[in-house]
């Protein structure tokens, strides 16, 4: 795959995107990577902005309009990043397919969840650990991919987009690059 710290051409040394780089790799575009990594320089300009604000010298001050308009352009740069996390994510499970899958790392009992008649989903109560062999089955209309968990025989759900959906990925046979 090559470097990590270069992805589709762009170097995100020093960068966490909240979403696995070899997902990045495979879902996003050069400029989207560009937006989120500048973004994400300006949120921390202005959240420090902040900070000086609020432990310097306008710790004094009321809340002035100064402060709220800090905040406002912080919420505006954090509403943005979420935005291509979830697109990126919902691309990722939308790309799942036919197959075994594994997971790379250990999620609690309550972060997938279990089929619950038609279209409803309740907590799973299953413990996954990394390595686990998960069978796809197919997606519901809601767009929620459906497995089969292999230890425990039961189908769980994965929600389109889920914050744990880049913890999956393809199964391969006598490896452990995915785990």
């Amino acid at each position: 795959m090559g470097s990590k710290n270069v992805i589709n051409g762009i170097t995100v040394t020093g960068i966490n995107f909240g979403v696995r780089r070899e997902v990045l790799a495979k879902v996003a575009e050069p400029e989207e990577l560009e937006h989120f990594i500048k973004t994400k320089n300006a949120l921390y300009a202005h959240r420090a902005k902040r900070n000086n604000w609020w432990y310097g010298d306008g710790k004094t001050n009321t809340l002035n309009h100064d402060f709220r308009s800090l905040q406002k352009k912080i919420s505006k740069y954090e509403d943005d990043l979420k935005g291509y996390r979830k697109a990126w994510r919902c691309i990722w499970t939308d790309s799942m397919k036919e197959g075994l899958y594994t997971v790379n790392r250990r999620l609690s009992p309550w972060a997938l969840k279990s089929a619950v008649g038609k279209y409803g989903f309740g907590y799973s109560r299953i413990e996954i650990k990394p390595g686990d062999i998960f069978l796809f089955i197919g997606r519901d209309k809601k767009g929620d991919v459906e497995f089969l968990h292999q230890a425990s025989n039961k189908i769980i759900k994965l929600p389109r987009g889920s914050g744990i959906s880049d913890s999956f990925c393809e199964w391969e046979e006598n490896t452990n690059e995915n785990i």
